[in-house]
């Protein structure tokens, strides 16, 4: 007798390829490169932990982990700054910034906590607004400029640029990659990390070097 293996065949985009084997591993192979990219299913759980450090439900981690997996297909390039409610600041100033942040996790914790006594209407209404702020959350990483959440699962900001030092330091061409090593390289301890992704679909998440 033989045993059978199978791969899934994902394209990502043009250029690149997901392969996930039977064990839920995955592997990415960027044609316009001409390299073969190792999984970064590591780094996205850094990331999915970074940004539900304060979170501890299995629930809801799996939940935003859905949308986290929705990255390389929905997103056309970005960078996410993960930090400790500290922003904005003298680098990170000139962006959208809300008063009143925008808690994911706030949302999925109402759906869990709904119970035989709601209305069919009250549950629906609680299952629109978590789709339409992760559907929303999506929409910000695809604007140009860095998306900030912190670590409590809440969006702070998007659309923010940094704000250079000094005239010597300014980010011009290629931008995004530049701005997320500026981040990475600012040892600025109220930042956790840095998700990156560029418009071919290759992507990774890097904590602050302190």
């Amino acid at each position: 007798d033989y045993g059978i293996s199978c791969v899934l065949l994902n394209p990502i985009n043009i250029n690149t390829v997901e392969i996930i084997g039977m064990d839920g591993k995955e592997l990415r192979i960027n044609f316009s490169l001409s390299e073969q990219v190792e999984s970064n299913e590591e780094q996205k759980q850094c990331f999915l932990d970074d940004f539900l450090m304060h979170t501890n439900d299995d629930k809801i981690r799996r939940s935003i982990k859905k949308v986290i997996d929705l990255f390389p297909q929905k997103l056309h390039g970005t960078i996410c700054l993960v930090e400790k409610c500290q922003l904005p600041n003298e680098q990170l100033k000139d962006g959208i910034f809300f008063e009143q942040p925008i808690d994911i996790v706030g949302a999925a914790e109402e759906i869990l906590e709904k119970d035989i006594d709601h209305t069919v209407d009250y549950i629906r209404q609680l299952d629109e607004k978590y789709y339409a702020i992760t559907g929303l959350f999506i929409e910000m990483l695809n604007f140009d400029g860095i998306t900030i959440v912190d670590t409590m699962g809440r969006i702070r900001g998007y659309n923010v640029f940094i704000t250079p030092h000094n005239k010597d330091n300014i980010i011009t061409g290629g931008a995004r990659k530049r701005a997320a090593h500026a981040l990475l390289d600012s040892q600025n301890e109220d930042y956790v990390g840095v998700y990156f992704q560029s418009q071919d679909g290759n992507y990774f998440y890097e904590r602050i070097r302190i």
